[in-house]
This record gives structure tokens, sequence and C-alpha cells, in this order.
């Protein structure tokens, strides 16, 4: 355990979601009413997004962490961006600029390229960078797009089923993957599951044209759907699960009204920071 002086150095560093063991899955298919849907996320946030006593995050040596899991074309750029706009909450997009630019080799290109030959490299690339971005110590609260558990879990996992990375590779990793979980705290707070059917995410990603996207095909995202899945939802693999509580959103309504509910969540989650760390770190910050 670190000392309170360090908790006392890491909370001014940092001045520059749920506590409860639970999964909540809400059907918000866009025949519902978007009232009635929004009625009962709200009451689910009062429940889950809660922090611990100020004392407690200030002693914790880390920020509360959310990551947001999904397949490509759920809306996990879109969701970020709102999160972005309140104080407090620093948003960790995926580092993709290291995945496409190591020393001038463009990983992530390569694997789409070649999936068999540059699967292990690839992922194994992205646990290590995915793992960097959740040791280090941003904000109060901390957003992280995806994280080093969907890079085994999903990712990894849905290579060595399509027969693209041999069951050695995928024991490294695995054998990695434990180790960095037995020796480093890794765990979240809150996993927020974006969940889209994969025939719609297809229909996005075609449409959005992204060029690093121009390879993906819907088999992948039929893949990556069944894995998410079973790990965040059905819970029917022996996957570590890296938060108590999940939240299950369906993101298949109208984009207006996604940005709506994300909008809302957003002010929910930075509401729910408690007002006394807050001026604890806007003291801090001045000294």
């Amino acid at each position: 355990m670190k000392s309170n002086h360090l908790g006392f150095i890491w909370i001014i560093a940092l001045c520059q979601v749920s506590w409860s063991l639970g999964l909540s899955v809400f059907d918000g298919s866009p025949g519902r009413n978007l009232s009635e849907y929004e009625a009962e996320l709200r009451e689910e946030w009062e429940e889950k997004i809660v922090f611990p006593p100020v004392n407690d995050i200030i002693n914790k040596n880390r920020p509360f962490v959310i990551n947001v899991e999904g397949i490509v074309g759920t809306g996990k750029s879109t969701f970020l961006s709102y999160m972005k706009e309140y104080p407090y909450m620093d948003v960790l997009p995926e580092p993709v600029n290291q995945w496409t630019n190591l020393n001038g080799t463009d990983l992530l290109g390569l694997v789409f390229e070649n999936p068999a030959r540059w699967s292990m490299t690839q992922e194994s690339y992205v646990l290590l960078t995915l793992t960097q971005e959740h040791l280090r110590p941003y904000g109060i609260i901390k957003i992280m797009e995806r994280s080093p558990h969907s890079a085994q879990n999903v990712f990894a996992r849905q290579f060595h089923e399509a027969g693209q990375m041999t069951e050695v590779e995928f024991n490294v990793l695995q054998a990695w993957y434990d180790f960095l979980n037995d020796k480093m705290d890794l765990r979240s707070d809150l996993t927020i599951y974006l969940r889209l059917d994969p025939e719609v995410a297809y229909k996005r990603v075609l449409e959005r044209g992204r060029s690093e996207e121009k390879k993906l095909s819907l088999d992948f995202l039929q893949r990556l759907h069944r894995f998410h899945d079973d790990w965040l939802m059905h819970r029917n693999t022996t996957s570590f699960l890296p938060s108590d509580n999940i939240l299950v959103l369906d993101t298949s309504r109208p984009l207006e009204e996604m940005e709506r509910i994300y909008k809302h969540l957003g002010k929910w989650i930075w509401k729910s920071i408690p007002k006394e760390l807050i001026s604890y770190c806007d003291q801090s910050s001045q000294e």
C-alpha cells in the first residue's frame, strides 16, 4: 500500500461506473419508446454509478476506470466524443496511431492483409499498448476505448478460432495476459458494452468508408460479436471479467437518439463525482 503522501502527489497530478456487483442489459431497440428507455437507464445509473468515499479514491492511487467495449461500428467513437465535454473525465481512444506506425510499420494494415502471419504480432502489441494506457494515472475518471481484456478475450480468441493464430501463439499470448493480470491491477470499475447486431455494424462500417476498415468482413464482425456476448453478456466462458459491474447498451437506435442518450450518460457520470473530491482536487492544483 502506498503512503498517503504518494496519494496526495497522485491526486495533484490527476487534477490537470459502478461499485456494486451486477450486469445490466437494456433493450434499447428502435421499437421501444425513447423516453421510457431513458427513464429505465436513469434508474440504473442512479443505482450503479456511485463513487466510493473520497479518501478511498485518493488512497487508491489510480483513477476511476471505465472501459468501453464493442465491435467495430457500434458507436464507441461517438460515445467517447460526448464524454470529452466534461472536466475531470479523461478519454483515451484506442492508440491506433501506435498500431499503424511502429517505427514506420503499419501493423494494423499488415494484420488485415495477412492475419495468419501477423495476428500474433499485432495482438501482442495491442495488449502491450492497452496495458500501458490502463496503468497511466489519467484524471479522476479515465474512460478507455477497449482494454487489455478485450484484446485477449475477444480479438486474440477470434483469430485463434478462425485458424489465423496457432495454438502455440494463442497460448503464449494467454500466458502474458495471465501474468499481467496477476502482477498488476488491470481491473476497471465499470465496463460499458455498446452492443449492436453485426449486420447493422457492417453496414455502418461500409458507409463511413475508413481506409483502415476496407478489408473488414461481415464474418469477422460476427465472430467479434459472439465473443463479446459470451464474455460480457452470457458469461459462459472462463475469460476474466474486468469489472464487477457491466452495463450493456443497445446502440441500434437512430444516431440522434443515441447521441442524446450518450450526452445524458456523460452528464450523469460527471455529476456523480463527489463535490468534496472536486474541491480537494482544485485546491491541490493551486498549491
